[in-house]
């Protein structure tokens, strides 16, 4: 689990006396306080900011959802989605390779 220390973005500042360049991880409004503070200091803009899309965790779907996926896979024999999420039956899967191959001789 991300702390709010590894939340917050990353400013990088140049000191305008020396050229140094210094990255620091803070809020907003610490940033804001950080420039007022040392005056010696400018932000630069060294790369685009990245944004956080997830956690890292694989996501799952809920058995409603998967109940869903299936029925619509049901009502479309012949879809990818009918592939992946329906029945595996073999009476099912004959009707699938049926489907299929009449598509294919149209």
């Amino acid at each position: 689990m991300l702390t709010l220390e590894q939340m917050m973005p990353t400013y990088d500042f140049e000191d305008v006396h020396t050229g140094e360049i210094v990255s620091k991880r803070m809020s907003f409004s610490e940033k804001c306080t950080y420039l007022h503070d040392h005056e010696h200091m400018k932000s630069i803009i060294l790369k685009s900011p990245s944004t956080i899309s997830g956690t890292g965790t694989v996501l799952k779907t809920s058995n409603g959802w998967n109940d869903n996926l299936s029925r619509i896979a049901d009502a479309n024999p012949g879809s990818k989605l009918a592939d992946t999420y329906g029945k595996k039956d073999p009476t099912s899967v004959k009707v699938r390779d049926a489907t299929r191959r009449y598509k294919e001789t149209l």
